[in-house]
């Protein structure tokens, strides 16, 4: 997405909403298994982890799919 964004694709509209989803599920479910085999916590803390971690990785993304077109153009 970072390339997508260096090209200018998000200059209509932000990033696709589908792939941003299909990015982020895919990400928590392998930091759910990695801090599950890794640290033994259990399942339900290891899905609070993930919780606590993905919440400032989806907003930091957000954010920037809403502000990539002005970062470009600084450049």
């Amino acid at each position: 997405m970072i390339l997508a964004g260096a090209t200018g694709d998000f200059n209509n509209g932000g990033p696709n909403l589908g792939i941003l989803a299909a990015t982020i599920i895919f990400s928590a479910f392998i930091d759910l298994q990695i801090i599950n085999v890794i640290h033994k916590l259990g399942m339900k803390r290891s899905l609070l982890i993930v919780i606590l971690v993905l919440i400032p990785i989806t907003a930091a993304l957000y954010m920037l799919g809403q502000n990539m077109s002005s970062l470009i153009s600084l450049i």
